[in-house]
């Protein structure tokens, strides 16, 4: 049996989609969602987290492509986030995911 890896994505997010959620309101939250996102202005998000700062020189599309590094502050988890007032969801690499899984 193969060791699991410290930063692996937890058997109850297997099946879940990470995402980077932004609201009309500023926030970006990081979560994993159930089924599409498309079009919704609310959504469900488990394990959410909440991007508190950001000052990585390349945006805030960054923290989708490569997680929160530099000086970016991130919140402690929620294990289950109703956001509304959606203004866009963005898809994060298995690569970032594991460090938001790790902040």
């Amino acid at each position: 049996m193969a060791k699991k890896s410290a930063l692996s994505v937890s058997d109850k997010n297997a099946n879940r989609r990470p995402v980077v959620v932004f609201t009309e309101h500023r926030g970006v939250f990081f979560g994993y969602v159930e089924g599409p996102t498309e079009g919704k202005t609310e959504l469900v998000l488990h394990d959410a987290k909440m991007l508190i700062k950001f000052q990585n020189g390349k945006g805030v599309f960054q923290v989708t492509s490569e997680g929160p590094v530099g000086n970016c502050h991130v919140s402690a988890p929620c294990p289950r986030f109703e956001v509304n007032k959606i203004s866009g969801v963005a898809d994060v690499t298995p690569e970032a995911a594991l460090v938001w899984a790790a902040k």
